[in-house]
């Protein structure tokens, strides 16, 4: 079993990120900008697409390897 360090993001915006490109564009630039930061997944909605719609902003999930890089 492997065990991820995980950080809820608020405010990330619906209009540019709510596609499989975009949240992949969300983990390239963090990773980008913070050099030794690895996300281990796509990050994740935590709110329904439906939800989604109707807000110009939601909430995602990042999974970290190490409770540092968190």
């Amino acid at each position: 079993d492997t065990t991820w360090h995980k950080v809820v993001v608020h405010g990330v915006s619906t209009r540019d990120f709510d596609t499989p490109q975009g949240l992949e564009e969300v983990k390239r630039d963090i990773e980008e900008y913070n050099p030794g930061l690895y996300i281990q997944n796509t990050p994740i909605w935590l709110t329904l697409a439906k939800i989604r719609k109707e807000k110009a902003a939601g909430t995602i999930l990042l999974a970290f390897k190490t409770r540092g890089e968190a």
